[in-house]
């Protein structure tokens, strides 16, 4: 039992290998070779793996919290009517130099 055990691995072994190496088309069309459980088990793998890269976001968007204090200063947020002042000065600087 243990050798069938060790061929096993080594033919799984062998597949990863030549994976690795495969462009995307090839691989796609390896994956519809499968049987359709081990498809099954393949996208709920990769999934899983995507999963995983998504749980950075909380971390990325407390830094962004973090970094909005460095925005701060100690002058009052415009009016209305000075962010509209604002614009049209910008708008005159721009189209009409």
């Amino acid at each position: 039992m243990r050798g069938d055990s060790q061929s096993i691995l080594d033919n799984v072994n062998l597949h990863v290998e030549e994976l690795l190496f495969m462009l995307l088309p090839e691989l796609k069309a390896e994956v519809l070779k499968l049987p359709p459980g081990d498809r099954l088990a393949l996208v709920a793998a990769i999934v899983e793996s995507l999963q995983d890269t998504f749980v950075l976001t909380p971390e990325r968007s407390s830094a962004i919290q973090r970094m909005g204090g460095l925005l701060k200063t100690d002058q009052p947020a415009p009016t209305d009517q000075d962010v509209a002042t604002m614009l049209e000065e910008r708008r005159m600087e721009k189209y009409l130099p």
